[in-house]
């Protein structure tokens, strides 16, 4: 199911005056009024198409009903129209792919009985008569006149993306900033490090002396691996890299190379971490050369995705087996559980057609919350043949409705004649 280009729709509130017997007036959702059957036609118990055919007719969707009671229900007589009750913080979380996904594994009802004021409010996902989806929430009910109180957005087509749309083009074409280099054998040997920019000069503001030291420093235990690596004892550079549409999606990857225009080699991989307080923030550990033989200067070259998940489809929880064919003829690989109780998402990416784009997913939930994941890739160095991408949740795979699955261009940034810190 492709979910881009999706949007809500203004808010539209309304109260349904509330009679007995359904006789209306009633909601078209689409156009936003209320309409009046004709005299006599709600009454007509003997012919009820005619009442049906001009419902139609009229775009009618929903009346509300006052019960003998004094109790409300919100009626769709047409039968197209129909509801299905999410949690009431839905209305806040719940974006337009989500309320896709929890329609499509809902349970369905043309009756909403409407009780207690104080179990209110209450909110619905919805489809009208034509298929159009919505977002409902019963907030309150009027006495004088008796009315039920409703708001209510539909999705429509737009050009907003569905995912992150409050991203400005802007903010995605900024570039991130590398803003401090470290040593990691300072830390390990002392709790403390000095932090420099760039340029080489030391940081001295208190501000920016705050947020590199309250960082999540990714450490590496070289001891043991200097042999099977053939090479002298690394020493190894911490980065603080920021940008402002960083989040926990975003794939990156760093090279060095040295004065000479060489390659600074890994042998123990690169690790990012981002603060748990500022997400803007990736905080990166990875060699800089051998201890006896450091470069005086190094070119730093990230490779980053940033923004709104594009070319997007819904994957929809069942109990069947499916394996669509995604972007660069890439397939789901898997949708399943962890030993620990994680959902997860697994991707074979053909690799050779995906090189200038990344998989991220989104995982929706029953209730409407989106939860996003870092993602896990191996495969083969130089971008040929296959790889798995790999996406876990911090949820039971019975709490996901569905999947939102897209990608992302690469980009690539560099900064030149960056100064190692002084020892």
């Amino acid at each position: 199911m492709q979910a881009a280009n999706l949007s809500f729709g203004p808010v539209v509130e309304r109260v349904l005056p509330d009679q007995p017997g359904g006789q209306g007036p009633f909601m078209n959702f689409e156009s936003g009024e209320l309409v009046v059957a004709p005299n006599g036609l709600v009454e007509n118990r003997f012919d009820r198409t005619l009442l049906i055919d001009w419902l139609v007719a009229a775009g009618a969707d929903a009346s509300a009903i006052a019960g003998e009671n004094g109790g409300h229900s919100l009626v769709s007589y047409t039968r197209d129209t129909c509801f299905s009750e999410v949690s009431p913080g839905s209305w806040e979380r719940m974006n337009e792919s989500g309320l896709l996904l929890a329609w499509q594994s809902a349970a369905r009802t043309n009756k909403i009985f409407l009780g207690n004021p104080d179990l209110l409010p209450r909110t619905f996902v919805f489809e009208t008569r034509t298929g159009i989806h919505g977002l409902l929430q019963i907030t309150g009910f009027t006495d004088n006149p008796r009315g039920v109180k409703i708001r209510y957005k539909l999705v429509q087509n737009g050009n907003a993306s569905n995912i992150n749309s409050d991203i400005s083009a802007a903010m995605l074409a900024e570039p991130p900033k590398l803003q401090f280099l470290a040593w990691q054998d300072e830390w390990v040997t002392n709790r403390y490090f000095t932090p420099f920019h760039p340029d080489g000069s030391e940081v001295t503001d208190p501000s920016e002396l705050k947020i590199a030291r309250s960082s999540q420093l990714a450490l590496f235990n070289v001891n043991g691996e200097i042999e099977r690596v053939n090479m002298g004892k690394p020493r190894l550079l911490t980065l603080w890299f920021s940008h402002p549409s960083f989040d926990l999606q975003n794939w990156f990857e760093v090279t060095l190379t040295d004065d000479s225009g060489h390659l600074i080699p890994q042998p123990f991989g690169t690790c990012g971490l981002e603060q748990n307080d500022n997400p803007t923030w990736k905080v990166l550990t990875l060699s800089a050369g051998a201890m006896t033989n450091l470069p005086a200067r190094v070119t730093v070259q990230m490779r980053y995705t940033v923004g709104p998940l594009e070319r997007t489809n819904l994957i929809i929880i069942t109990t069947q087996k499916v394996q669509p064919t995604l972007e660069g003829e890439s397939m789901l690989n898997g949708v399943g559980q962890t030993m620990d109780g994680k959902a997860f998402v697994s991707i074979a990416v053909n690799a050779s057609k995906m090189k200038a784009r990344k998989f991220g997913v989104v995982a929706v939930t029953k209730d409407g919350r989106e939860l996003s994941s870092s993602p896990g890739e191996s495969g083969f160095a130089d971008g040929t043949g296959a790889s798995v991408a790999e996406f876990d949740f911090g949820v039971p795979l019975a709490d996901v409705a569905g999947f939102t699955i897209g990608t992302r261009p690469i980009r690539t940034n560099e900064w030149r004649n960056v100064v190692l810190p002084k020892n």
